[in-house]
This record gives C-alpha cells, sequence and structure tokens, in this order.
C-alpha cells in the first residue's frame, strides 16, 4: 500500500531536511517533535516507510506512507 500526500507551500529547509524524524526536534515553539518520529516508528514496526521529500522541479513536499499489504508466506504473524 502506498499512500502519498503532496502540498504546494515552500517545502523544507536543507538544513532541517534530516532531522525531521529525530524525537524531540520540532520548528514549532510549543510541538513536541515526537509525531514523526512515532509515526516512522510505527510503519517501521509494519515492515514499512514514511519518506518526506521536497517535490523536485515544483514548490511544496511530498510525504509517502508505505506498508506491505500483507504478512510473507510462512510467517506465524
Amino acid at each position: 500500500l502506498c499512500i502519498s500526500v503532496v502540498d504546494s507551500g515552500p517545502g523544507i529547509p536543507a538544513e532541517i531536511e534530516e532531522r525531521l524524524f529525530e524525537p524531540y526536534f520540532s520548528t514549532k515553539t510549543n510541538g513536541t517533535g515526537l509525531g514523526l518520529a512515532i509515526s516512522q516508528s510505527l510503519a517501521r514496526e509494519m515492515d514499512g516507510e514514511i519518506m518526506i521529500r521536497n517535490r523536485g522541479g515544483a514548490s511544496g513536499v511530498e510525504a509517502t506512507l508505505r506498508l506491505p499489504l500483507s504478512a510473507e508466506e510462512g510467517s506465524e504473524e
């Protein structure tokens, strides 16, 4: 399963792009900085991933969640 969300905002500044998933990192004065870290952890627990990137050649950001549709054959889960 692949779900992507695209916006047309200014994008992510290069100096914070690599820190997006760090726990307690936030650009907001009242944010905890845990939202993306927890989301990435949950996605990985389900053998998935979250990717956030600036859109090449266009303004904005694309956020993508990828999750497997089913467990691999032979899995006991």
